[in-house]
């Protein structure tokens, strides 16, 4: 088969959750498919060919791409994957998309109006009129066959992984001199890693935090994470909280991240709605406590591994944080340790291939 793979948002600098999904789906497709043919299209306006990824396999082959002509398959392909939430229809392919979670359906305050009409429209094309969905988690998938009424069949559900990266021993101390050294971080931390943005429920978490600093004294709060919507009404909150001890640091590469999770305390997730979670498993990696919300997929996520709060119960949070920190045997680090194992990007490529595979 002839497969294309919009590879855009793998290249882009400061990657989020589907820039970071893309990426690892085509290095471990690279890894595991020597049968079929690759192409991975850029779109021309955002990447520069000095940015296309650098892979060994010689099956994948790279090319630019103008939307307003990519409709006429003029590469013959017979598989066209997004994962994106676009839909691209070709003449002659098969589509597949990668539906990383329903948020523009809810009335809320997780994007503004105009933003939100234009997700529910491209998201229902995408799901409608697709030949294959690839959802990332169970609770993606029942949300999508709940609102769009259409056959269980025609999605699959493929988890995201972890980044080996996180799976590398680190020594504690040189990570802290490190942390101290280029970011003037000395002091023990509580984590959260996500957009910061009104759906990771951030004013809660702030509010939380100093509530539970009556009980657990000389810890920070560390919150790191690119701007999303409604960041400047909240980045006012946690400026106002800088001598309470909360930290805020804006995007930060896997290397470096991996530092703050080695030496955090415990990881903090009280999102309001999640399409699958990757901080939480990243945590896991680390063998971290990881205090998250009950609802969503994190539950399907984290299983009996999390300390779970209601996200919109201040009070539940506070104590989640001070349960999260109390001392704990040394099997329940080994434990998230190991669970967080099973969420493998080489497993996620794999299944991704059976779902091309399985495409009549």
């Amino acid at each position: 088969m002839r497969i294309g793979i919009n590879a855009t948002n793998a290249v882009l600098k400061n990657k989020t959750g589907i820039g970071i999904y893309t990426l690892n789906l085509i290095k471990n497709l690279a890894k595991v498919d020597n049968k079929n043919e690759y192409i991975l299209y850029y779109n021309f306006q955002k990447v520069k060919r000095t940015e296309f990824l650098k892979l060994k396999n010689k099956n994948f082959k790279h090319k630019y791409f103008i939307p307003k002509f990519f409709k006429f398959n003029i590469d013959r392909l017979d598989i066209i994957h997004d994962t994106s939430f676009r839909l691209i229809k070709l003449n002659g392919a098969k589509s597949v998309v990668t539906i990383h979670d329903t948020t523009s359906l809810f009335n809320d305050d997780f994007m503004s109006e105009k933003f939100r009409k234009k997700a529910r429209r491209r998201l229902k094309r995408s799901i409608i009129h697709s030949d294959k969905i690839i959802a990332v988690s169970k609770n993606t998938k029942q949300d999508i066959i709940k609102y769009f009424n259409i056959p269980a069949d025609k999605v699959g559900v493929v988890y995201n992984g972890v980044d080996e990266r996180f799976f590398l021993k680190q020594n504690k101390k040189q990570a802290r001199l490190i942390l101290t050294k280029k970011y003037g971080l000395q002091d023990k931390y509580i984590l959260f890693v996500g957009t910061i943005e009104t759906r990771k429920n951030i004013l809660n978490l702030l509010m939380a935090y100093i509530k539970a600093k009556t009980k657990i004294k000389g810890i920070k709060l560390v919150l790191i994470g690119g701007k999303g919507f409604g960041y400047h009404f909240i980045n006012k909150s946690i400026a106002e909280l800088k001598k309470e001890g909360v930290v805020y640091y804006n995007y930060i590469d896997n290397k470096d991240l991996s530092l703050f999770y080695r030496c955090a305390e415990t990881f903090v997730y009280p999102s309001l709605y999640e399409g699958f979670g990757i901080p939480v498993i990243e945590a896991f990696a680390y063998g971290l406590p990881v205090v998250t919300s009950n609802n969503s997929s994190l539950k399907e996520i984290g299983k009996k591994y999390t300390i779970y709060v209601d996200p919109f119960n201040i009070e539940s949070i506070a104590d989640g944080i001070i349960k999260s920190l109390r001392k704990e045997p040394k099997e329940r680090e080994n434990e998230r340790r190991e669970y967080s194992r099973r969420f493998s990007w080489e497993t996620a490529a794999l299944k991704t291939l059976k779902v091309y595979e399985g495409i009549k």
